[in-house]
Protein backbone atom coordinates (compact mmCIF):
# COMPACT_ATOMS: atom_id res chain seq x y z
CA UNK A 1 0.00 0.00 0.00
CA UNK A 2 1.21 3.71 -0.94
CA UNK A 3 2.32 6.39 1.64
CA UNK A 4 -0.44 8.56 1.70
CA UNK A 5 1.82 11.20 3.44
CA UNK A 6 4.31 11.03 0.58
CA UNK A 7 5.05 13.14 -2.26
CA UNK A 8 4.10 10.85 -4.60
CA UNK A 9 0.53 10.07 -3.56
CA UNK A 10 -0.07 13.42 -3.39
CA UNK A 11 1.18 13.93 -7.11
CA UNK A 12 -0.78 11.04 -8.34
CA UNK A 13 -3.72 11.63 -6.53
CA UNK A 14 -3.70 15.50 -7.74
CA UNK A 15 -3.34 14.12 -11.54
CA UNK A 16 -6.25 11.48 -11.09
CA UNK A 17 -8.34 14.43 -9.45
CA UNK A 18 -7.08 17.06 -12.32
CA UNK A 19 -7.93 14.26 -14.94
CA UNK A 20 -11.12 13.61 -13.75
CA UNK A 21 -12.68 17.22 -13.58
CA UNK A 22 -10.87 17.90 -17.12
CA UNK A 23 -13.34 15.10 -18.51
CA UNK A 24 -16.67 16.44 -16.73
CA UNK A 25 -16.03 19.78 -17.79
CA UNK A 26 -15.07 18.93 -21.56
CA UNK A 27 -18.27 16.71 -21.31
CA UNK A 28 -20.31 19.40 -20.27
CA UNK A 29 -18.94 21.66 -22.82
CA UNK A 30 -19.61 19.11 -25.84
CA UNK A 31 -22.79 18.67 -24.17
CA UNK A 32 -23.89 22.03 -24.28
CA UNK A 33 -22.48 23.16 -27.03
CA UNK A 34 -25.92 23.05 -29.46
CA UNK A 35 -27.60 24.99 -26.14
CA UNK A 36 -24.73 28.10 -26.30
CA UNK A 37 -24.88 28.26 -30.36
CA UNK A 38 -28.34 28.26 -30.03
CA UNK A 39 -28.29 31.07 -27.57
CA UNK A 40 -25.50 32.60 -29.60
CA UNK A 41 -27.85 32.83 -32.76
CA UNK A 42 -31.05 34.19 -30.43
CA UNK A 43 -29.25 36.68 -28.99
CA UNK A 44 -27.66 38.05 -32.81
CA UNK A 45 -31.18 37.95 -34.00
CA UNK A 46 -32.12 40.21 -31.08
CA UNK A 47 -29.44 42.53 -31.75
CA UNK A 48 -30.34 42.79 -35.53
CA UNK A 49 -34.22 43.28 -34.48
CA UNK A 50 -32.96 46.27 -32.35
CA UNK A 51 -30.62 47.79 -35.04
CA UNK A 52 -33.70 47.59 -37.13
CA UNK A 53 -36.26 49.03 -34.63
CA UNK A 54 -38.11 45.25 -35.73
CA UNK A 55 -38.89 43.69 -32.03
CA UNK A 56 -40.96 41.26 -33.74
CA UNK A 57 -39.75 40.76 -37.18
CA UNK A 58 -38.15 37.67 -39.09
CA UNK A 59 -34.35 38.12 -39.80
CA UNK A 60 -33.47 36.19 -42.84
CA UNK A 61 -29.71 36.34 -44.03
CA UNK A 62 -28.56 37.04 -47.46
CA UNK A 63 -25.61 37.18 -49.36
CA UNK A 64 -24.62 39.85 -52.00
CA UNK A 65 -21.52 40.87 -53.42
CA UNK A 66 -19.63 38.09 -51.45
CA UNK A 67 -21.16 40.29 -48.41
CA UNK A 68 -23.30 39.17 -46.15
CA UNK A 69 -26.79 40.83 -45.50
CA UNK A 70 -29.61 40.77 -42.81
CA UNK A 71 -33.06 41.28 -43.68
CA UNK A 72 -35.60 42.39 -40.83
CA UNK A 73 -39.09 41.83 -42.18
CA UNK A 74 -42.61 42.53 -41.08
CA UNK A 75 -45.99 42.40 -43.38
CA UNK A 76 -45.47 46.32 -43.74
CA UNK A 77 -41.81 46.64 -43.70
CA UNK A 78 -38.75 45.45 -45.05
CA UNK A 79 -34.59 46.74 -43.33
CA UNK A 80 -31.60 45.76 -44.55
CA UNK A 81 -28.85 45.22 -41.81
CA UNK A 82 -25.22 45.56 -42.08
CA UNK A 83 -22.90 43.65 -39.83
CA UNK A 84 -19.74 45.63 -39.11
CA UNK A 85 -16.61 45.28 -36.56
CA UNK A 86 -13.66 46.79 -35.47
CA UNK A 87 -11.69 47.37 -32.61
CA UNK A 88 -11.81 49.43 -29.46
CA UNK A 89 -9.73 50.25 -26.22
CA UNK A 90 -9.58 46.97 -24.49
CA UNK A 91 -10.94 44.85 -27.24
CA UNK A 92 -13.06 43.57 -29.94
CA UNK A 93 -16.44 45.64 -30.78
CA UNK A 94 -19.19 45.11 -33.20
CA UNK A 95 -22.42 45.97 -34.17
CA UNK A 96 -25.41 46.18 -36.85
CA UNK A 97 -26.70 49.31 -38.99
CA UNK A 98 -30.38 49.25 -40.37
CA UNK A 99 -30.63 50.68 -43.92
CA UNK A 100 -34.07 51.91 -45.66
CA UNK A 101 -33.62 50.18 -48.70
CA UNK A 102 -35.85 52.82 -50.48
CA UNK A 103 -33.81 56.19 -49.38
CA UNK A 104 -30.37 54.80 -47.91
CA UNK A 105 -31.06 56.64 -44.60
CA UNK A 106 -30.09 54.89 -41.23
CA UNK A 107 -33.18 53.33 -39.54
CA UNK A 108 -30.84 52.38 -36.62
CA UNK A 109 -27.65 51.28 -34.89
CA UNK A 110 -26.92 48.76 -32.45
CA UNK A 111 -23.20 48.04 -30.59
CA UNK A 112 -21.78 46.04 -28.39
CA UNK A 113 -18.40 45.56 -27.32
CA UNK A 114 -16.17 42.75 -25.31
CA UNK A 115 -14.29 44.49 -22.53
CA UNK A 116 -14.78 48.59 -22.98
CA UNK A 117 -14.62 50.59 -19.95
CA UNK A 118 -17.55 50.69 -17.99
CA UNK A 119 -19.71 54.27 -18.15
CA UNK A 120 -17.40 55.28 -20.68
CA UNK A 121 -16.53 53.19 -23.93
CA UNK A 122 -19.35 50.41 -22.54
CA UNK A 123 -21.80 53.29 -23.49
CA UNK A 124 -21.93 52.34 -27.18
CA UNK A 125 -24.42 49.53 -25.96
CA UNK A 126 -27.06 52.18 -25.14
CA UNK A 127 -30.18 52.75 -26.79
CA UNK A 128 -28.90 56.60 -27.00
CA UNK A 129 -25.64 56.25 -29.19
CA UNK A 130 -27.23 53.86 -31.55
CA UNK A 131 -30.06 56.44 -32.33
CA UNK A 132 -27.81 58.84 -33.10
CA UNK A 133 -27.47 57.17 -36.31
CA UNK A 134 -30.97 57.21 -37.45
CA UNK A 135 -32.29 59.38 -40.10
CA UNK A 136 -28.95 60.05 -41.68
CA UNK A 137 -27.61 58.80 -44.83
CA UNK A 138 -25.48 55.69 -45.23
CA UNK A 139 -22.28 57.28 -46.64
CA UNK A 140 -19.11 58.35 -45.43
CA UNK A 141 -20.98 61.25 -43.44
CA UNK A 142 -22.58 58.57 -41.33
CA UNK A 143 -20.31 59.21 -38.16
CA UNK A 144 -19.76 62.64 -37.24
CA UNK A 145 -17.10 63.14 -34.45
CA UNK A 146 -18.75 66.14 -33.10
CA UNK A 147 -22.08 64.44 -32.65
CA UNK A 148 -20.83 60.79 -31.83
CA UNK A 149 -18.08 60.89 -29.73
CA UNK A 150 -18.20 59.57 -25.73
CA UNK A 151 -16.35 62.36 -23.77
CA UNK A 152 -14.13 60.11 -21.79
CA UNK A 153 -13.90 57.46 -24.54
CA UNK A 154 -11.56 58.78 -27.38
CA UNK A 155 -10.37 55.40 -28.25
CA UNK A 156 -14.31 53.51 -28.46
CA UNK A 157 -15.03 56.32 -30.40
CA UNK A 158 -12.09 56.21 -32.41
CA UNK A 159 -12.76 52.64 -32.89
CA UNK A 160 -16.45 53.24 -33.43
CA UNK A 161 -15.85 55.53 -36.10
CA UNK A 162 -13.32 53.36 -38.08
CA UNK A 163 -15.84 50.30 -37.81
CA UNK A 164 -18.81 52.41 -39.26
CA UNK A 165 -16.21 53.75 -42.02
CA UNK A 166 -14.90 50.64 -42.71
CA UNK A 167 -18.50 49.34 -43.24
CA UNK A 168 -19.56 51.93 -45.04
CA UNK A 169 -16.71 50.97 -47.44
CA UNK A 170 -17.12 47.77 -47.74
CA UNK A 171 -20.67 47.99 -48.77
CA UNK A 172 -20.45 50.44 -51.43
CA UNK A 173 -21.38 48.04 -54.21
CA UNK A 174 -24.72 47.19 -52.53
CA UNK A 175 -25.86 51.04 -53.72
CA UNK A 176 -26.81 51.63 -57.40
CA UNK A 177 -25.79 54.88 -59.09
CA UNK A 178 -28.48 56.76 -57.90
CA UNK A 179 -27.54 55.61 -54.39
CA UNK A 180 -30.54 53.34 -53.18
CA UNK A 181 -29.58 49.59 -51.77
CA UNK A 182 -30.06 46.85 -53.73
CA UNK A 183 -29.44 43.74 -53.39
CA UNK A 184 -28.42 40.81 -55.82
CA UNK A 185 -29.50 37.58 -53.62
CA UNK A 186 -27.18 34.82 -53.97
CA UNK A 187 -28.06 32.69 -50.86
CA UNK A 188 -30.63 32.71 -48.12
CA UNK A 189 -29.54 31.10 -44.89
CA UNK A 190 -28.93 32.41 -41.45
Amino acid sequence: MMNRNGNAYTLIYALVLAAFVAGVLAWVSTSLAPRRKANEEAAKIAFIRAAAAMPEATVDSLESAGLRVFRAMTEEDTIFVLPCSGSGLWGPIWGYIAIEPDTCLVRGAAFDHKSETPGLGSRITEKAFGSLFGGRPFDGTLYSVKADAISGATETSRGVEEMVLECVEKYAPCFDSTGHFILKEEGNEL
